[in-house]
């Protein structure tokens, strides 16, 4: 297991989406407004990450350090379907 660890290049996915519907929560009793206020998040941290907005500890950053911005990357179209995707998901 700690040589499987050693080869990610990012904390998975299953483990950032349990941390940020842990740390995002809406109290409102509407899955939609949910997924609206947790996606927009992962929109906005997608296209801009920074240290100051992350939610992983604090060692995940050390082994991984900060998320690249996907600015010119991902189209808005494609985000909102990977994003939307991601949190049905997981």
């Amino acid at each position: 297991m700690k040589a499987q660890k050693q080869h990610l290049q990012a904390s998975p996915i299953s483990v950032v989406m349990e941390q940020i519907k842990a740390f995002i929560v809406v109290n409102i009793d509407d899955e939609d407004v949910q997924k609206a206020v947790v996606t927009a998040f992962m929109k906005d941290y997608i296209m801009e990450p920074s240290i100051d907005k992350g939610l992983c500890h604090a060692n995940c950053y050390v082994q991984f350090g900060e998320m690249p911005s996907q600015k010119g990357v991902i189209e808005p179209e494609e985000l909102e379907q990977i994003v939307s995707w991601v949190y049905d998901t997981y």
